[in-house]
């Protein structure tokens, strides 16, 4: 097996980009490594790309007339099932490869996100500008974390940072959140010496008092930045807000140079000292980084992911933000202290290093997707990065998101979502899903299908499911029940009994009515009796077994007392 060097220009993105193959591979990994790095897998499939072989040599420079050289030099399409080794050979100066998009899609990728973004995006485009305009409205974040500012701020121009709204979880927009926190919880995820050694370090300098936050921030701050391996940058916006210190990656966006902070350093010299949290602060901000006219175009096509770091005296906490719609923060671990009593020095040790370890390997994740995102010349926002990033393990052909449903709980991630058919689906994001009982049912019609439920970076679940034309029991009939709807509802929960599985919510809101017919639609907490357990999100829910309650195991007769009460209504 030998290696290959190649350059491939890929059409529309205008980008340039060396890789190296290798023999053994084929025609089909290249296109598997397009789709990933340059399309974001959603505005083209692999039945719209064409790669093409080029006839001759076409040389690198110059740069302003080679997508003109390169198409007039397009010769042989490659197929999938093509040997590399047979097809091409090492140039290490000049192209060999085009990619571009059939012929019969008649328009370009950015007309194409263009007139889909006014069809089905309207709604999250005006959500958008309005989350910017808040951030351009907002306080500065030093005076809008204080108090009473802090509450005023929030009502007039909100973060979903938790107080009081929080937002759909952060890892569900950008892997790099969900796989920081799989770092932590992963007993095999080792640090290196070397961050053990710096650790140990800033408990030594954080464990001490200090007078003011400037004397705090020069004891910890370059030890932070060895941690991070990387130097610390200041920038100051228009309103004169700047972070105690940036990680900042510069790079060319279309013809701009730019710089966007891949970190958000807050500090403050003890806790209850300085004007407010420095979690908050960091948030607001990151939000006012964001805004900045110089990072439009690229805020209009991506999420914005940044990590978030507070030091409040000799504790560190680290979160994370995103800009779907709206501008989202979430803490990815507590406050953490960086001192310890000698019998607990070890443990807390190793769990700060364990999060610098995942910081580290999280901000050069970033640096590589911040370099290699595409560029897309649109006048309109790219309508992907108002939504979850899709996942490789999404085996639904043509796969794209339509709008997230609208909740009463704005930490709820439901979205609409179509295939290449046009088929409408709802796709859901939990920590828990009782995906065999859901096919169980499906294929009984007591529940909707079941295409997928798969697991993603951050300990939660992606599940995609057929949407059904129908309202729930609740809407449909908020009086007396059809005794045929309860009779389907009993048998669903008698199967489920049956096979030893419990529902646990019976509520109307969780059974929609379809064509005449009931299906079970919530199966987040369904499970195998004496392992199936109620939310300790939902501690009050009156139809309830008076033996059950929150955190408690699902019983089977907790079930049959929610289908009496059913029945009780049904006539």
């Amino acid at each position: 097996m030998s290696e290959l060097t190649v350059w491939v220009f890929v059409d529309h993105f205008n980008v340039a980009r060396k890789l190296t193959l290798s023999s053994n591979q084929f025609v089909s990994d290249l296109e598997d490594y397009i789709l990933k790095h340059y399309t974001s897998g959603e505005q083209c499939s692999l039945q719209t790309i064409e790669i093409w072989k080029l006839a001759g040599s076409v040389k690198l420079l110059p740069i302003d007339d080679c997508r003109e050289r390169v198409l007039a030099d397009k010769k042989n399409r490659l197929f999938p099932q093509m040997s590399i080794s047979t097809v091409l050979s090492s140039i290490i100066d000049a192209f060999q490869v085009f990619v571009t998009w059939k012929p019969s899609l008649k328009r370009s990728l950015s007309e194409w996100d263009e007139r889909d973004s006014k069809r089905f995006h309207s709604a999250e485009e005006e959500s958008y500008k309005q989350a910017v305009a808040n951030g351009k409205a907002a306080k500065s974040p030093s005076n809008a974390i204080k108090l009473p500012d802090l509450r005023e701020q929030q009502r007039d121009y909100p973060v979903l940072n938790g107080r009081p709204d929080g937002g759909p979880p952060i890892a569900i927009y950008h892997e790099v959140f969900g796989r920081f926190q799989d770092s932590l919880s992963d007993d095999s995820s080792i640090p290196s010496p070397d961050i053990y050694r710096l650790v140990h370090m800033l408990f030594a300098f954080s464990a001490q008092i200090y007078d003011d936050d400037d004397a705090r921030y020069k004891a910890v701050m370059p030890i932070l930045s060895k941690l991070l391996q990387s130097p610390f940058q200041k920038f100051v916006h228009k309103d004169k807000a700047a972070a105690d210190g940036s990680v900042v990656v510069t790079f060319c966006f279309g013809d701009v140079k730019i710089g966007c902070g891949l970190c958000i350093v807050e500090l403050k010299n003890e806790i209850g000292t300085g004007d407010g949290d420095p979690s908050l602060q960091a948030g607001f901000t990151c939000r006012k980084a964001w805004i900045e006219e110089s990072l439009q175009k690229l805020r209009d096509q991506c999420c914005c992911p940044t990590f978030l770091v507070a030091i409040a005296g000799p504790h560190i906490m680290v979160s994370g933000s995103v800009f779907s719609d709206k501008f989202i923060v979430q803490p990815l671990t507590p406050f953490l202290p960086l001192y310890a009593q000698r019998l607990e020095e070890y443990h807390q040790v190793h769990l700060v290093a364990k999060v610098f370890f995942a910081l580290r390997t999280g901000l050069a994740n970033l640096t590589e997707y911040y370099l290699t995102l595409p560029y897309a010349p649109l006048t309109l926002p790219l309508p992907s990065r108002y939504f979850p990033y899709i996942p490789k393990l999404v085996n639904v052909q043509g796969f794209k998101f339509d709008h997230r449903l609208i909740s009463q709980d704005p930490t709820r991630a439901i979205f609409a979502a179509r295939d290449a058919n046009g088929r409408e689906l709802i796709v859901k994001y939990v920590k828990s899903y009782g995906e065999e009982a859901h096919r169980l049912l499906a294929p009984k019609g007591l529940a909707p299908e079941l295409l997928q439920c798969c697991d993603i970076p951050g300990g939660l679940k992606m599940v995609i499911m057929d949407c059904i034309q129908g309202q729930d029991v609740a809407e449909m009939y908020p009086g007396k029940i059809p005794r045929t709807i309860v009779a389907e509802i009993g048998t669903a929960i008698e199967i489920l009994h049956r096979e030893g599985y419990v529902f646990g919510d019976l509520r109307r809101v969780n059974v929609v009515v379809c064509d005449g017919h009931a299906m079970l639609i919530d199966f987040d907490g369904c499970d195998k009796e004496g392992q199936a357990r109620y939310s300790l999100l939902n501690p009050d829910v009156k139809e309830w077994h008076t033996d059950a309650s929150a955190g408690q195991l699902i019983q089977k007769e907790h079930d049959i007392h929610m289908l009496a009460l059913l029945e009780k209504d049904s006539e």
